[in-house]
């Protein structure tokens, strides 16, 4: 008879955990549907406007090689929650820049964060409690903490992808809230 086992990570922790894996996700991909918005609001090619991805990236991939070391002297999970806040004002700034520039340099900010997330989420679940009753059912509680967490991570990457469509672009918002001249009544 199969036993069920539960993980030994708070539920509340791994939801939070979660929640950052999401955003950490959203971040990463919000922009790739909106290059040619911000090709068109920025007046320049998409080509140079796909430098937010690049930029994002980057900074994703090269700021991950530090956050291990980063979580083992301060914390992971503190780690990830700055992380998390830093992030999310690097995409407060990227939704409020006024030029291309200034948006790279927000997307740099905030892949640089992000890339602390996921990896330090799934070294915490890996070590977030001694096993219950000996080693196989430590693989088998990380494994469902692990599977909780992806989850959470996996619909941050996927439903994040039809939100820029229907967001309004800033040309459309600033077409809208324009006074139009009245047309002469002679």
């Amino acid at each position: 008879m199969t036993e069920t086992v539960e993980p030994k990570a708070p539920l509340g922790m791994l939801w939070f955990l979660g929640m950052c894996s999401f955003a950490s996700m959203a971040s990463m991909r919000i922009c790739d549907a909106m290059l040619p918005a911000f090709a068109a609001d920025f007046s320049v090619t998409t080509g140079q406007a796909a430098a937010t991805v690049s930029a994002f990236a980057l900074a994703y991939g090269v700021l991950q090689l530090f956050y291990g070391s980063l979580g083992d002297h301060f914390g992971k999970v503190r780690v990830i929650a700055i992380a998390t806040l830093g992030c999310t004002v690097g995409n407060v700034c990227a939704a409020l820049s006024s030029s291309l520039d200034g948006l790279v340099l927000s997307r740099v900010a905030s892949g640089a964060t992000a890339a602390g997330v996921i990896p330090l989420a799934m070294a915490w679940i890996g070590v977030a409690g001694p096993p219950r009753r000996g080693p196989e059912h430590l693989l088998e509680q990380q494994r469902i903490a692990r599977a909780r967490e992806l989850l959470l991570r996996a619909v941050g990457e996927i439903e994040t992808m039809p939100l820029p469509g229907a967001a309004p672009t800033r040309r459309g918002v600033q077409n809208q809230t324009r006074t139009r001249p009245e047309p002469d009544q002679d």
